[in-house]
């Protein structure tokens, strides 16, 4: 009997060391998994400031091409698809200060949004203004 005992008390510890050992594997694999989620979305987030801010880029060139054909222009809302993903700038002014507002994607929680603005001054040419970039917190969850 005594034997017997030995084995099972043997078998028992050597089950409970497989199933740490399986625990700390699984840990591990969990743990990389994580960091592999994460990168992917801070990779996808960068991906997305880049391409809102030259979304940005363009509604002002857009904005100053308007401008010198129409100098009561006052914006517009110009929505494009860029890699199977909504976009929205909106471009908006209020007296001599031209807003430009980019969304890419056009979602309203999981996005990059870029704003700029542009003092268009007394002789309103945007090609001569200075701008001023302002980067809204980036929602991605």
């Amino acid at each position: 009997m005594r034997t017997s005992q030995r084995r099972s008390k043997r078998r028992g510890a050597l089950l409970l060391a497989t199933i740490i050992c399986v625990m700390l594997a699984s840990t591990v694999a969990a743990s990389a998994i994580q960091r592999c989620l994460r990168h992917r979305r801070e990779s996808q987030l960068r991906q997305w400031q880049v391409q809102a801010a030259w979304l940005a880029h363009a509604g002002l060139e857009r904005a100053a091409a308007n401008l010198q054909r129409d100098d009561q222009y006052q914006g517009e809302t110009w929505t494009m698809v860029i890699n199977n993903q909504p976009a929205r700038v909106t471009i908006s002014r209020d007296g001599s200060v031209l807003e430009v507002t980019a969304d890419y994607p056009d979602d309203p929680h999981h996005r990059a949004r870029e704003r700029r603005e542009c003092n268009l001054g007394r002789k309103e040419k945007l090609s001569h203004a200075k701008t001023q970039r302002r980067k809204e917190k980036n929602k991605f969850l």
